[in-house]
This record gives structure tokens, C-alpha cells and sequence, in this order.
């Protein structure tokens, strides 16, 4: 039931429409660590970072591989998503450019910040 992904669009705006197609075909959703999502059935149980995850992996799976996790956890978590951005090397990578300020930010980019404690 997924949407079908239109070439003439951006990677970040196929992204960005894949996410929305999800939302927007919800039943049933639960704000949860352990993942559990069923695009067919409308089921989205997952963390935020769960759910860019599994967009990133399904829609751009070659930039989603470049995102480093740790080896004792299934996805990257939120604080690797901001270390892989704010690296000096993000651009040399491919496909990614960093985002200096907010303004700059457009539909489908993907944004991730680590809290002062």
C-alpha cells in the first residue's frame, strides 16, 4: 500500500512524501523503542528515530547505510544521526550536505540535535 515513489521528484522530497503516505494511512500508533511497523495495515509503533529509520531504509537505503549504529543496536539512535551530521566529513560521503541553520531546511531534510544537559 506504500506509495509509489514519482522519479521526478528530489531524494528528500520522495522521502518526505513516503513519510507523509505512512502518517496520513495511520490506525494505530504507539510511541515505543521496540519497533513494530506495518505500512499495509496502517501500524506505526516506534521511537522518532525508529520511524526515520525505517523511511530512510525502505525509501534511501544507500544514504540510511551511511549512518553508523552501534554494534549492539538495530538502527542508528538519535545521537548518532547528530554525530554523522555535524562531522567534517558528512559532504565527502555523497549525498548528504549538512544544513547550517534552520532557514536552510527544507521538506524532506532530516534533522537531528543533541540536548545540553
Amino acid at each position: 500500500m506504500a506509495a509509489n515513489p514519482t522519479p521526478e521528484l528530489s531524494l528528500p522530497e520522495q522521502v518526505a512524501s513516503q513519510a507523509e503516505f505512512i502518517v496520513n494511512h495511520l490506525r494505530q500508533t504507539d510511541y515505543q523503542f521496540i519497533e513494530h511497523i506495518d505500512v499495509e495495515r496502517g501500524v506505526c509503533d516506534c521511537d522518532c528515530n525508529g520511524f526515520v529509520g525505517f523511511v530512510l531504509d525502505r525509501y534511501a537505503h544507500h544514504h540510511y547505510k551511511m549512518i553508523p549504529k552501534e554494534p549492539n543496536q538495530p538502527r542508528p539512535r538519535a545521537f548518532k544521526y547528530y554525530e554523522f551530521f555535524t562531522s567534517p566529513t558528512l559532504e565527502s560521503t555523497g549525498g548528504w550536505q549538512r544544513i547550517h541553520s534552520l532557514p536552510e531546511a527544507r521538506r524532506g531534510d532530516i534533522l537531528a540535535w543533541r540536548s545540553r544537559k
